[in-house]
């Protein structure tokens, strides 16, 4: 599917009412829009709260109107070792919605139990995404 800013509060609607499983893992280029995508996602789900990249915090959490989501972005993680002293493990378990940015070192955690987003550019405006 392609898409635009103009387009990304319906993206979301879409993609956050096909969610059967509470983690999904986001991948594509720095800049490509992931943590824009989560924004309108948390937004749709009814949260009030200001979402942007944990890219230092490494995990923020955002309530809604029915649960709790946590949004990680785990670009700065260097080993699984990182992961268990995080606790993603425990995050992943929550039955919460994890919405997870560079999730390549959590495959192992995650494969067959996860959503897998990627995003690409098709030029300055338009996106394109694939949902498994």
């Amino acid at each position: 599917m392609e898409y635009t800013l103009d387009d990304i509060g319906e993206v979301a609607a879409k993609l956050a009412t096909s969610f059967n499983h509470s983690v999904v893992a986001f991948n594509g280029a720095m800049g490509s829009g992931k943590t824009t995508l989560i924004k309108a996602i948390v937004k749709h789900l009814g949260s009030d709260n200001i979402v942007s990249s944990p890219t230092f915090g490494l995990v923020h959490e955002y309530a809604t109107q029915e649960a709790l989501v946590y949004h990680m972005d785990l670009y700065r993680l260097e080993g699984v070792d990182e992961l268990e002293q995080l606790g993603v493990e425990d995050y992943i378990l929550s039955g919460n919605l994890c919405l997870i940015e560079w999730p390549n070192l959590l495959e192992d955690h995650i494969n067959g139990h996860s959503h897998t987003i990627t995003i690409s550019s098709v030029d300055e405006h338009k996106r394109k995404l694939e949902f498994l």
